[in-house]
């Protein structure tokens, strides 16, 4: 049996309705600007006080999906006009969104950078996959009047304002780097939720070609689609060296923990890695009696070099334990 999400094509007077539906929230209007400002507000107050409940709140006033599927359907259908539209709305509702975080960047210029930020600035293939899953699941919402698309829409925007207002606001404070790491996550999610538009549209029947359409609309797929695949090659990697560091890491730990369970008292609390010219640094705060010595510390790295072949320099911060003795 096939699925629902790929099931028959709609009939001609369903499409009509569905392409009036996409074409109306594809415009730029005085109430998209005046939504997303208000979602990038709410946002970026919600992202510098880390709080996940402000964050999803603001995206039930966002308005950024509209344009998003209008440049889905225009691919599958071949619509020049629709496709200048929604690109135009699109773009300009980016430039709104990003020029709003950075004034309140600037408004705020001493705001702390939270994990709520941090977690936006370093996408991965993980993040593709999700946004993706959005684009099935917004289009086909769409389609089905048992599914409310006002509920789908707000998942999904959760995947395009916090990252670009976190860009505004890392932007704002000099934040290149990680400002770059909050765009590509943003510009990767748009991506990623036309292709999973185009692939519900295509299998609902929104298909239209003749000579002239041929001409340039195909130039525009395969553009857009080596972008894509482009990205996924990309992502992947990014997520291969991270889980590459990650289990790294993790032994390092193990090693640091066995080396000092014999010692009275004393814990790992934190540990942090470095990339530095000379080479790998960690800082570990640890709780203990008293610091760790220079030999138990050289001990440590050299187990490290001869089991990972890798020239780590520990770096020791320890918080003084102290014996209490109830009588």
């Amino acid at each position: 049996m096939a699925s629902p999400l790929f099931s028959a094509p709609l009939s001609d007077t369903e499409r009509r309705e569905i392409g009036v539906t996409v074409i109306g929230r594809s415009k730029l209007s005085a109430s998209y600007l005046g939504m997303n400002g208000l979602a990038t507000i709410v946002a970026s107050y919600g992202l510098m006080q880390n709080s996940p409940a402000v964050i999803i709140g603001a995206m039930l006033i966002a308005s950024l999906l509209g344009p998003i599927m209008g440049l889905g359907l225009a691919m599958t259908y071949s619509s020049p006009s629709l496709l200048k539209t929604s690109l135009l709305s699109e773009s300009i509702g980016i430039v709104w969104v990003f020029f709003i975080a950075y004034t309140i960047g600037n408004l705020q210029p001493e705001f702390n950078i939270t994990p709520e930020m941090y977690a936006r600035t370093a996408p991965n293939v993980m993040d593709l996959i999700i946004a993706v899953s959005g684009g099935l699941a917004g289009s086909y919402a769409i389609m089905d009047k048992k599914i409310d698309a006002a509920v789908v829409g707000v998942a999904i925007a959760t995947a395009l304002v916090p990252p670009l207002a976190t860009c505004g606001l890392l932007f704002a404070k000099g934040e290149y780097p990680l400002a770059t790491g909050s765009f590509i996550l943003f510009f990767t999610n748009v991506i990623s939720i036309i292709v999973g538009a185009i692939v519900i549209f295509w299998f609902k029947g929104f298909r239209y070609e003749n000579y002239e359409t041929k001409t340039w609309i195909w130039p525009v797929r395969l553009s857009f689609f080596v972008i894509f695949t482009g990205m996924t090659i990309y992502l992947s990697q990014v997520f291969v060296n991270i889980a590459d560091t990650q289990r790294f890491e993790t032994r390092i730990k193990k090693i640091v923990r066995q080396e000092i369970q014999y010692l009275p008292h004393t814990y790992i609390l934190d540990v942090k890695f470095f990339h530095q010219k000379k080479g790998r640094e960690s800082q570990m705060l640890i709780y203990s009696p008293s610091s760790p010595t220079q030999k138990t510390i050289n001990r440590i790295e050299a187990r490290i070099f001869d089991e990972l072949g890798i020239k780590m320099r520990l770096n020791w911060t320890y918080i003084h334990a102290y014996d209490v003795k109830l009588s």
